[in-house]
């Protein structure tokens, strides 16, 4: 699947197309689309959409007794995509099995269960695949959670100022592992 940034809300997500390639069916001519049986939902929400995406549809729940269904045509129509949690970056996957469209059903149904069809003649395939996403970091603004004070200092008398480090002791935030401890002067008091 096509990778995102962490703390992307709107992704476009992927064509179902892209997800079938590779699939083929002895029927001739059939058309094709998944069944999604599972949705890692740990770190964020899967979501469907048969609306070229202008409307989305969260997936939640989903297995074999329970699963949502997506045609690959028309092409562009059927997208699936991954919202990640908040400040959640890493992989998420999505498992599926191959559809014929023969069950009836119409793409974006939820709710089907797979194992009431013959697993040789019926719709649905039994091979699973699974699709993963990347949801890739970006860098998160560190916050000051307190007030920071200097050291009194006392008029005309030299003094070495306040360290950075006993500035915003106790007081920085930074989510992001690894991240050095600095400030931005943004402006000078000198009365």
């Amino acid at each position: 699947l096509s990778p995102i940034r962490e703390d992307e809300r709107d992704s476009p997500g992927d064509d179902v197309a892209s997800l079938i390639a590779g699939i083929s069916d002895v029927d001739e001519g059939s058309l094709a689309g998944i069944a999604v049986v599972e949705a890692e939902q740990a770190n964020g929400a899967w979501q469907v959409s048969v609306t070229g995406g202008e409307q989305w549809m969260d997936v939640a729940g989903v297995c074999p007794t329970s699963a949502t269904l997506l045609a690959s045509t028309p092409p562009g129509q059927n997208r699936v995509r991954f919202v990640p949690g908040l400040n959640y970056n890493g992989n998420a996957s999505v498992t599926f099995v191959p559809w014929d469209l023969t069950s009836g059903q119409q793409s974006g149904t939820m709710g089907v269960n797979i194992l009431n069809f013959d697993p040789v003649t019926g719709a649905f395939g039994t091979n699973t695949s699974t699709a993963t996403v990347t949801v890739e970091p970006v860098n998160d603004s560190p916050v000051l959670t307190n007030g920071s004070q200097l050291h009194p200092m006392l008029e005309d008398t030299p003094d070495d100022g306040s360290s950075v480090a006993s500035i915003v002791n106790g007081s920085y935030l930074d989510i992001d592992a690894g991240s050095e401890v600095g400030v931005a002067v943004v402006g000078v008091d000198n009365r």
